[in-house]
């Protein structure tokens, strides 16, 4: 098996017909792409290249197994359990949290702060260029240069000010910061360092809930059973955002504004 950054790596021999490998220390979230070569006995060698998600967990398998406690849950349950939560708070906020380095290109809108699309770490570089002077702002949601603007190299028109007769100061013309004409590509860290705690707690109750039996028959749309000598009966809200108020409440500021458009 060939990494694509690692070289060669040795899988273990087969046991009940699968393989395992180590793969190295991966520092942040994304995408990974792995060539697997085998040999199949009178038939030849084949190579696949199979791609795979590496991810931050909401919870971890201890926290997990503390909620089943005292039962104990296998890595299977976990991690079936853990990413049917991340994934329903992933949706309902539209936004994960994990880390991971990349670009967003995002295009400015005449003021001097561009909003971003997901939350941001540490800038590294703008359409390509370094300047200490970028601000992380609003949460880690806006992008601010200061003192004035985009540097000259990265502004698109700035052109020139020129004055006659008496001496002025040049930096009390205020530039025009970000370009609704122009697209910025921004590199840098995006996420959170850790899972926010109340993020942690949501994940919690939710994992509470889908363990419980009624999980079954919400997810069937089921709203009412009735039974001889018993009736069970949603509320309506079972069925919307993440189907628990108290998870609601707490993923509230997490929730992202609908309506990005990611160029």
């Amino acid at each position: 098996m060939d990494g694509v950054d690692s070289g060669t790596l040795v899988p273990s021999a087969p046991v009940s017909g699968t393989v395992t490998v180590q793969l190295p220390y991966l520092q942040y979230d994304g995408q990974v792409a792995i060539n697997w070569s085998f040999s199949i006995p009178a038939s030849g060698t084949y190579t696949d290249r199979i791609y795979y998600d590496v991810v931050t967990p909401v919870l971890t398998k201890q926290e997990v197994a503390d909620i089943y406690s005292p039962e104990t849950i296998t890595d299977a349950e976990y991690a079936k359990s853990e990413a049917a939560v991340r994934h329903i708070i992933n949706a309902h906020c539209g936004q994960s949290f994990g880390k991971w380095i990349g670009t967003w290109s995002v295009s400015g809108d005449t003021s001097n702060s561009l909003s971003l699309p997901a939350r941001l770490l540490q800038v590294l570089n703008v359409n390509g260029e370094t300047s200490d002077q970028y601000t992380i702002v609003g949460g880690g949601f806006n992008l601010r240069h200061y003192p004035y603007g985009v540097t000259e190299s990265i502004k698109a028109d700035i052109g020139t000010q020129q004055r006659s007769g008496v001496i002025y100061d040049p930096y009390s013309i205020s530039k025009q910061r970000y370009e609704t004409s122009r697209t910025y590509s921004i590199y840098g860290i995006w996420g959170y360092n850790s899972v926010p705690a109340t993020v942690k707690e949501a994940a919690k109750l939710l994992i509470n809930d889908y363990a419980c039996e009624d999980a079954a028959y919400r997810d069937r749309y089921l709203t009412s059973m009735t039974a001889a000598d018993w009736r069970i009966q949603f509320n309506a809200g079972a069925f919307i955002k993440t189907g628990n108020v108290r998870a609601d409440q707490l993923l509230e500021p997490y929730v992202m504004e609908r309506g990005w458009a990611v160029l």
